[in-house]
């Protein structure tokens, strides 16, 4: 009886991880219809200016 319900379990967590490759799938399909400018915008990253990195020089003499 214990083997029947690991099976189970294990068959339970096969399906789960389908359905979230599933939704993952669809999220990219949906994402690559985006126009392209929403999509660059997300896409910043902290090198890319307006990418969320400090702008203001550091001054080691005022330390």
């Amino acid at each position: 009886m214990k083997l029947k319900k690991e099976i189970q379990a294990i068959k339970e967590l096969n399906e789960q991880e389908k359905q979230a490759q599933n939704q993952k799938i669809q999220q990219q399909a949906q994402q690559s219809q985006q126009p392209s400018a929403a999509v660059n915008s997300q896409s910043m990253t902290p090198s890319q200016p307006g990418g969320g990195t400090d702008q203001t020089p550091q001054n080691p003499t005022q330390n």
